[in-house]
């Protein structure tokens, strides 16, 4: 599970650069680059709308881009909280 996570993770973390340097290329080559079926590319940008990131495609310059000029921040992690018991 933990591997699974990982992965997850650094494809989001990924998918966020192409999508910043507008470097995905279509959906099938979206999905190439991130090494995934394009059903699991639209499931994570499915997840992505769902938690407020506007993750839109530009069909002359055929990439997807962010539509919001604020700067999103993805961050991933564990932290050790002692148990008092």
């Amino acid at each position: 599970m933990l591997k699974q996570f990982d992965q997850d993770s650094a494809r989001l973390t990924y998918m966020f650069e192409l999508i910043k340097k507008q470097a995905t290329g279509n959906r099938q080559q979206f999905a190439a680059k991130l090494q995934v079926s394009v059903s699991q590319l639209s499931n994570y940008l499915t997840y992505l709308k769902t938690n407020g990131v506007r993750v839109l495609y530009d069909h002359s310059r055929k990439c997807y881009y962010l539509d919001d000029e604020n700067q999103i921040v993805f961050t991933c992690g564990f932290r050790v909280v002692k148990n008092d018991n």
